[in-house]
């Protein structure tokens, strides 16, 4: 339900295999930014840090000229 629903940005999914595939697949629909763990497990206490942040978060720019 999370990968087709418009309002939402990004899904991490760590699950098994099938269910990866599946939420990749699904959120083409919306081109939602999925990111999954094909089945492995996600080891959280070394998945911190500055890494880790980086690809859970997107800043964007956007730079409007005006004037003179």
């Amino acid at each position: 339900v999370l990968v087709k629903h418009d309002d939402v940005d990004g899904l991490w999914v760590v699950a098994e295999a099938e269910i990866c595939a599946k939420a990749e697949a699904e959120s083409t629909g919306n081109l939602k930014r999925v990111w999954t763990g094909h089945g492995r497990s996600l080891d959280w206490p070394t998945a911190q840090g500055e890494a880790f942040l980086r690809r859970a978060v997107e800043i964007k720019n956007v730079w409007v000229p005006y004037g003179d």
